[in-house]
């Protein structure tokens, strides 16, 4: 008698009060092979083929937007649920800064389906939306009535907001009682909107995360990381995952997924998940105060500072810098920055091309003083 075998599916959890269930780890397709480099067109199969192994091993939320990868990343998606969009949910993004009318509005939305290759969006974001921009343009443009019309039609599912507003102002959001759910940052070094994503909960709103694993800064990108996570825990990424999970008001953690090794692993995380235990809250409290100094010199790796005019790869020298003074890896982020510009994976100029334009200081969602640590970064580094 032949003997079955059962596979273990990832979690699932309601999306706020009228959502459907989403795996709780979701494709967040943002850094998809081909992101660091820009050269999309070439790596774009071999981008299908990891978000359609991803809804292989069983996720059925694909998060993406029309900023990302310059449309290349929605162009992927649509491709890589052709086939299996009845198992699958998405959600897109718009910038209301883009937008200059309701019309243009229903024009840009129209894009992102053809390049989805969908006339539904499951979960529709409007995306970094500041409570001063939802009070000003947004509402003069009457950009909420817009994207009601579209959801009364059957073309947005739920309708949500994604921000890298102060908590307080992501709060005034959540009361305007507009929006089913919303995307923020929040991860084990990053707690500040945990505020904000218990208000949510208690509205009935779904809560998705943007950088669980601090936008791969968690991932062991220093070589002395390891020795910062207790071993009961397994890897970093794997604890990160387990601690943003471990709040009840969290949905769903979108991981930006560049391999199938990644993919794979979270995937394993997501399977044997459970939540953290009252000793391993205690142990997660010590591993915080160790990464207190990670707090000053955050960087999530968004790249929304960039293109910089004078090539200056702001996120891996700060990445770098995180590495020297937090994780202890002195030497290999002293080497690693001498080889900015030289190896492929770390590309541009080092921090002493900076001609203190301020331009990346306008567009830094986590309003990082970069100026500043790009000189700190090049007197440490550049020894």
């Amino acid at each position: 008698m032949s003997e079955t075998k059962t596979t273990m599916a990832i979690p699932r959890r309601k999306f706020g009060h009228s959502g459907p269930e989403l795996t709780i780890l979701g494709f967040g397709a943002m850094r998809l092979p081909g992101f660091r480099t820009g050269d999309f067109d070439t790596h774009m199969e071999g981008a299908v083929k990891l978000l359609r192994r991803g809804i292989e091993l069983g996720i059925n939320y694909i998060d993406t937007a029309q900023l990302y990868d310059a449309g290349h990343s929605e162009i992927a998606v649509g491709r890589a649920i052709r086939e299996a969009r009845d198992r699958v949910f998405i959600s897109t993004k718009i910038l209301p800064n883009l937008v200059s009318s309701a019309d243009h509005f229903q024009s840009l939305f129209e894009e992102s389906c053809e390049r989805l290759q969908t006339r539904r969006i499951d979960i529709f974001y409007f995306h970094g939306l500041y409570w001063k921009q939802f009070r000003g343009q947004f509402a003069e443009m009457g950009l909420l009535k817009a994207a009601e019309k579209l959801r009364a039609g059957g073309r947005i599912g739920l309708l949500g907001f994604s921000s890298h507003d102060r908590p307080e102002n992501i709060g005034r959001l959540i009361d305007t009682g507009a929006f089913d759910g919303m995307l923020v940052q929040y991860n084990l070094v990053d707690e500040v909107n945990a505020g904000v994503i218990s208000r949510a909960g208690e509205k009935g709103m779904g809560v998705t995360l943007m950088g669980p694993v601090g936008g791969g800064r968690m991932a062991g990108t220093g070589p002395d990381f390891t020795r910062l996570v207790p071993p009961e825990f397994g890897d970093a990424p794997a604890l990160a995952l387990k601690f943003v999970w471990s709040n009840p008001d969290v949905t769903c953690a979108l991981s930006g997924m560049e391999s199938e090794s990644v993919l794979e692993a979270n995937v394993r995380s997501a399977k044997n998940y459970a939540p953290l235990t009252s000793a391993g809250r205690a142990e997660v409290a010590v591993l915080q105060k160790k990464l207190e100094k990670l707090r000053e010199i955050y960087c999530s790796g968004c790249g929304y500072c960039l293109p910089c005019p004078e090539k200056v790869n702001i996120p891996g020298i700060f990445n770098l810098l995180i590495c020297h003074q937090v994780l202890g890896a002195e030497r290999y982020a002293r080497d690693m920055y001498r080889l900015i510009g030289v190896l492929p994976i770390i590309p541009g100029s080092d921090a002493s091309a900076c001609i203190e334009c301020g331009q990346c200081e306008d567009k830094c969602p986590q309003k990082i003083h970069i100026i500043d640590q790009l000189k700190r970064s090049h007197e440490l580094l550049g020894k």
